[in-house]
């Protein structure tokens, strides 16, 4: 039995949650299974998180024949170890035995999606999974409105843990004309679009605000939680606004896009990267790959338009040059937002290099080298991810979360 001293402390939650705060992730693991109470404790969205920083990355290195399995590739960002394997059961797509394997949809705040590889777009299974916990879940699937099994343009996760212990889920599906009507017939270059969200208090899929016209260049498969909404690029031609799905609110808002110098040879964008951090949202568009300089937008925090956040300038990185000259493409995997800006970084990938780039100090460190790529016809970026960029990369942040 604990003394009276001991016995108050491991009483009180407020105190265990300050004792609780100082500790490394390693002892907090353990701690879990100390008691119900500290599990609880441990595990409640309301705990004050680790770090909001990816501690890594989890890469999708599949290759273009369509029959071939889920590669995944694991790349921490610590400076020491610089890329430990997880455990096999850590693996966003190993761990259920599905036959098919699983392909990941979105992470978010430490949480994954993922559905059924080789599945269609009309018959995946989902399932959420917390790589720290090891904890999954399979979901319904989904399909309202009478439609079964619905062509499914983009799933995308919904997660903030300072606002909810609960998460939701947005499918947006292509409305078919023979199975739901259609307001109007769309515009030339668009298609109508409907909806779904899961939430994981209620359990279920239910339909999300209204019908809405998009762009059939609009990039459904890779959203970006930011601020309640799940925001989505296009490839569309300049002075076009994207669009961005308020998840409270059920509605589409337009999102402006950034201003693009010397546009007139290029009659589409090409976005390389679209991500969050630490409460920020930034872009990367490039249109000249021999060229090793670019800028990091960012959007304005009320909406208003973009700003240039950083300027990026790779000829002083000796490796990135050398693998130019060869005629690689470097690719952007992931903008981290430091606490300070003296701490943010940049993550890039070329031939199967990893490269960390200190946007402040112009400095950078190589972070791992998983061998050089195949190519294949110059389709799928430097021939190492299957689709290219920040398409492939998920960013992994240490959570106890719940699913």
């Amino acid at each position: 039995m604990l003394p009276p001293p001991a016995d108050a402390v491991a009483a009180s939650s407020d105190l265990l949650n300050r004792i609780f705060s100082l500790l490394p992730f390693k002892s907090l693991s353990r701690f879990k299974s100390v008691s119900k109470h500290w599990l609880s404790l441990i595990s409640d969205f309301k705990f004050p998180p680790t770090s909001l920083i990816p501690s890594a990355l989890f890469l999708d290195r599949r290759t273009p024949r369509h029959n071939d399995l889920p590669l995944v590739e694991f790349l921490s960002l610590a400076d020491q170890n610089p890329n430990p394997k997880p455990s096999p059961d850590q693996n966003p797509t190993n761990f259920v035995p599905e036959p098919l394997g699983l392909q990941m949809a979105s992470s978010c705040n430490g949480l994954f999606c993922c559905f059924t590889f080789l599945s269609g777009t009309c018959n995946r299974t989902y399932y959420m999974y917390n790589p720290t916990t090891k904890q999954f879940k399979r979901l319904p699937k989904p399909g309202c409105g009478g439609v079964s099994e619905p062509f499914v343009s983009g799933t995308h996760l919904a997660f903030d843990p300072s606002k909810s212990r609960h998460y939701k889920i947005l499918c947006v599906r292509y409305l078919d004309a023979a199975l739901e009507p259609r307001p109007r017939k769309p515009e030339s270059g668009f298609e109508w679009y409907r909806a779904e969200v899961y939430s994981s208090e209620s359990g279920d899929w239910v339909l999300s605000g209204e019908p809405f016209e998009a762009s059939v260049n609009t990039y459904f498969n890779r959203g970006v939680f930011w601020k309640g909404s799940i925001h989505w690029m296009n490839s569309d031609s300049w002075g076009k606004d994207s669009l961005r799905f308020d998840i409270e609110e059920e509605v589409i808002r337009e999102m402006k896009m950034p201003r693009v110098q010397n546009n007139g040879s290029h009659e589409k964008r090409n976005v390389c990267y679209f991500g969050e951090s630490q409460g920020h949202l930034h872009i990367i568009e490039i249109y000249d790959q021999k060229c090793a300089t670019f800028d990091v937008h960012e959007m304005e925090m009320d909406y208003s338009g973009w700003f240039v956040k950083y300027q990026v300038d790779l000829d002083s990185i000796p490796v990135v040059i050398e693998e130019m000259n060869l005629g690689y493409n470097f690719v952007p995997l992931l903008v981290v937002q430091g606490d300070i800006d003296e701490e943010s970084f940049l993550v890039l990938l070329i031939n199967g290099k990893v490269i960390r780039y200190d946007f402040e100090g112009k400095t950078f460190k190589k972070l791992c080298d998983f061998g050089p790529g195949k190519r294949y016809n110059g389709n799928y970026g430097d021939g190492f991810l299957r689709y290219g960029g920040w398409l492939s990369a998920f960013p992994f942040i240490k959570s106890f979360s719940q699913l």
